[in-house]
């Protein structure tokens, strides 16, 4: 239980302070982790909200980079989670 409550902490300030805050709702508690790969091939964050985790995951099936940063799966799970009121 120790264990898995310094895992939330982490991942709840990923969240409120790093770099997923793109992902950050006012009021409700969330959990999450961003990723790239070398020169943003992928991108992905992967949050919790109450009893649902989701991930969004940007790239191209050819590998090539894309010009955007961890933030925007960030920002789009965020409009997602919100669309579907939990």
């Amino acid at each position: 239980k120790d264990i898995a409550n310094k895992l939330n902490y982490l991942l709840e300030k990923s969240v409120n302070e790093g770099t997923g805050i793109a992902a950050s709702i006012k009021g409700r508690k969330i959990f999450g982790k961003t990723g790239t790969s070398d020169l943003n091939k992928d991108l992905w964050f992967i949050g919790s909200i109450k009893n649902l985790t989701t991930g969004i995951w940007i790239g191209f099936d050819d590998n090539r980079a894309t010009n955007l940063s961890s933030g925007t799966p960030a920002d789009f799970w965020r409009t997602y989670i919100k669309s579907i009121n939990i």
